[in-house]
């Protein structure tokens, strides 16, 4: 499924930006150079807080930024093995001085393409007459899947959940089979109207 995802990790104690950027390196991460500064550190890179990008056959995988204090570490790239990237940005997070139980909440946020919906429905106006609704917003506490019209036949979903780690954790790890789930009970759902 072609798509991108972004997930942010909230820590209680700041990262060691210096040692998450060391540890990058070593894994063979293009890096920018992240030095300490007062009340936290200087990134010095073309992005505002982009410290590191992940390169797989000559094609950027994924980029992960950070906030100037070392309080988050956020990572966005494509849909492609969301469990390893997971794995990866704990690591980084380790390196950093920061385990699992550090991270205080999180955030996970999917989109993917769609076609093939029916109606959203029609809602009638008084003044205006008869419009046609062309996306939703569907939610529960701490999750939010939307649906919004890129042009007449193409859609893009997006999925967000926010939360403490395990939550978000688990929708991360399972998101290769949670996001054809969501759009096929999206399209089901549009068609019944």
């Amino acid at each position: 499924m072609k798509g991108s995802m972004k997930l942010t990790l909230f820590t209680k104690d700041a990262l060691d930006l210096t040692k998450v950027v060391g540890e990058m390196v070593r894994k063979g991460f293009w890096t920018a150079k992240v030095v300490p500064a007062e009340g936290g550190f200087e990134i010095l890179s073309p992005e505002p807080g982009l410290i590191g990008a992940k390169v797989v056959d000559d094609q950027v995988s994924y980029k992960l930024y950070a906030s100037n204090e070392g309080s988050s570490l956020t990572l966005f790239g494509d849909l492609d093995r969301p469990f390893l990237k997971v794995a990866e940005l704990v690591g980084l997070l380790a390196a950093g001085g920061c385990g699992e139980e550090c991270i205080t909440a999180a955030e996970l946020t999917a989109s993917v393409s769609a076609e093939g919906f029916c109606s959203f429905g029609q809602i009638e106006l008084e003044r205006v007459g008869t419009l046609s609704v062309s996306g939703l917003v569907a939610r529960k506490e701490g999750e939010v899947v939307s649906v919004v019209p890129l042009n007449e036949n193409s859609y893009l979903m997006v999925y967000t959940v926010k939360g403490d780690w395990n939550t978000v954790k688990s929708r991360a790890l399972s998101l290769h089979a949670l996001l054809p789930q969501t759009l096929e009970v999206v399209k089901r759902w549009t068609c019944q109207q």
